[in-house]
């Protein structure tokens, strides 16, 4: 049975300290979520925790239970992938030669500053995802979500998770380059005391493998990650009108339903009112270096991403009622 919400906190939510991502600060974000009374909000900024400070600040004077965290981007999978293609290292030797020679593959030469007696700055193949290699700075350009790795909501429980939450950040950016930090299981297995897990948005390890058709890899991530971080992992729900999520949410509440795990339902947000869609997508091509004509599918594919009122949240489909289920 399906019971009238008295209170919602989002606890997905990303502040414009998500660099290039967040369109709205903590104090407007703060500002809209207390009239829509909500009562709480996370900060889960992506790879940081810059803006803890302004964030917590803002809630608490709005009236709001600040809840500290951040959306990880993980290097690896917490299970093998039984399909992943690996790239003879004799053909990687050979483009590799191919590249140092000045040619390509169908015999041209390619134009080099350093020839004109310029600095030419090296980039990244794009033939590869970077999962399969080291990531640099410059993979953010061009790269959407999508090919990116799996992403994971680690929240603060209390003092001692946010703890955890500094040293993950700290040793991620020390093993990492510039912008580019590396979290990954084993750093997250060192760090996981205080922390609440939650299973992440449709870019997650359990969405992904649920969207091209491996339910039994998705099953197996819940539950390594339910072993894991025991009863402090949550599978959760977001429903951005998109075209599949009827299915990803009936699917993800199959599973938890099997594996006898909780859930908890959150909008992603990304911005706290309708409008900022535009100003997101704005700061989407500042990010990618494009036009908006040209951001095809870089920007994010709904308008859904802002902060929602409890009522909103029960009204979303899909119609069996799981997004408002206890």
């Amino acid at each position: 049975m399906i019971r009238t919400m008295t209170a919602y906190a989002e606890l997905h939510c990303h502040t414009n300290f998500s660099f290039l991502d967040g369109a709205s600060a903590p104090d407007e974000l703060a500002e809209r979520a207390a009239e829509l009374g909500l009562s709480g909000l996370g900060v889960t900024d992506h790879q940081g925790l810059y803006g803890i400070v302004r964030s917590t600040t803002a809630f608490e004077e709005a009236g709001l239970r600040p809840v500290i965290g951040i959306e990880v981007e993980l290097r690896d999978a917490i299970v093998a992938d039984p399909d992943r293609v690996v790239i003879p290292a004799r053909r990687a030797v050979r483009r590799g030669r191919r590249r140092a020679a000045g040619g390509t593959a169908g015999g041209t030469t390619e134009e080099s500053n350093a020839r004109e007696g310029r600095p030419d700055r090296p980039r990244p193949e794009r033939t590869r995802l970077p999962g399969h290699r080291e990531a640099v700075k410059e993979d953010q350009r061009g790269i959407g979500e999508r090919q990116r790795g799996p992403h994971l909501v680690l929240l603060a429980r209390d003092a001692v998770g946010y703890r955890s939450l500094c040293r993950l950040v700290s040793r991620a950016n020390l093993a990492g380059t510039k912008a580019m930090p590396r979290f990954n299981q084993e750093l997250l297995v060192a760090n996981r005391e205080g922390l609440v897990a939650l299973s992440g948005c449709r870019e997650s390890e359990i969405a992904r493998r649920l969207r091209v058709g491996d339910r039994d890899g998705a099953r197996a991530a819940a539950r390594a990650y339910a072993e894991r971080f025991g009863a402090e992992f949550h599978l959760e729900l977001s429903h951005h009108r998109l075209p599949d999520d009827d299915w990803l949410v009936t699917e993800t509440v199959a599973i938890g339903t099997e594996l006898g795990l909780p859930m908890v339902v959150t909008n992603d947000v990304h911005y706290a009112l309708p409008e900022g869609r535009e100003f997101q997508d704005v700061l989407t091509g500042i990010r990618h270096g494009r036009t908006l004509d040209a951001l095809a599918d870089l920007r994010r594919p709904d308008g859904e991403s802002y902060l929602k009122s409890a009522a909103e949240m029960l009204a979303l489909p899909p119609g069996d009622g799981s997004l408002g289920r206890d």
